[in-house]
């Protein structure tokens, strides 16, 4: 299975041109992704650099027929100057089978001096090969660590969620609101975490062990050491010295299917670099 995670910067390049097409068809020549995770994406979204306030989920999904496109949007404020509903977030296309889909918004805590934004976790249920895998897309605060503990620490508690209902067996009738839907621990969570691999927040990530605990991929690819920045590498808006911040971890059940992560450090089209990762026999 092959998967790719990129924060678009709302299609945003350093030419400071908006092109979604040149972002989706760049992904697909990185390689021939099965899910694709974007952070970033806005719709009807005015204000931003680069003048769009276009409806960018739906140009992803014209730009991949045959996949099934989810979008999140962590921030949903009311009709802007455009009149229509301007939302911000996370946005999921795959062509494997989803047979779940849940949109969860992360803790927004007030933190005096420091200013910050709703983030979410899209989390989708699909069938790989291997059977049902949950894949999650996330996007944390940037201005504060306080803030992506809180966040973490959510995505932990919903991860452990899916594992409990997924050792728990209820007969289900075949139809209806309670009908049974496929659970399981095994997952797969990427996206732009805001902090590096190093960083106190993402090894909380990496609590305890087994199958249902997570796993950096980079690490089990490429073993320990310094990695490939993803983030500041060509824009130093935000950032003075370039900075990993964009990971993929998966559970320990398929860990040993991971067999590739590489970063494109070369593309532009966007203040982040993207992320393609493998797994064989997933």
């Amino acid at each position: 299975m092959k998967l790719l995670s990129w924060n678009v910067q709302w299609f945003r390049g350093l030419d400071g041109a908006v092109d979604p097409e040149r972002v989706i068809r760049h992904a697909q020549a990185l390689c021939d992704f099965d899910v694709l995770c974007l952070q970033e994406v806005a719709v009807h979204f005015t204000g931003l650099a680069g003048g769009k306030t276009v409806d960018q989920a739906a140009a992803v999904a014209r730009l991949l027929p045959g996949f099934e496109v989810i979008f999140t949007p962590a921030v949903d404020y009311g009709p802007g100057i455009s009149g229509e509903r301007e939302q911000f977030g996370n946005l999921i296309a795959t062509r494997l089978p989803v047979l779940q889909v849940e949109h969860h918004l992360l803790p927004f805590a007030a933190a005096q001096g420091s200013i910050s934004v709703r983030r979410a976790c899209t989390a989708i249920l699909v069938r790989a090969a291997r059977g049902p895998l949950t894949v999650l897309n996330t996007h944390l605060e940037y201005h504060s660590a306080g803030q992506r503990t809180l966040q973490i620490e959510r995505i932990r508690e919903l991860h452990a969620e899916n594992t409990a209902l997924a050792a728990t067996r209820i007969d289900r009738p075949e139809g209806g609101l309670y009908r049974s839907r496929p659970r399981t621990s095994s997952a797969i969570l990427c996206g732009d975490f805001n902090c590096d691999a190093e960083s106190d927040e993402f090894r909380s990530l990496l609590r305890g062990g087994g199958p249902s605990a997570f796993y950096d991929v980079h690490t089990l690819v490429h073993g320990d050491g310094p990695r490939p920045p993803t983030f500041g590498c060509y824009d130093k808006t935000y950032v003075k010295e370039p900075l990993a911040c964009d990971h993929v971890l998966c559970t320990g059940d398929i860990a040993g299917l991971a067999r590739h992560i590489e970063i494109d450090g070369q593309v532009r089209w966007s203040d982040h670099q993207p992320v393609h990762a493998e797994w064989e026999g997933l």
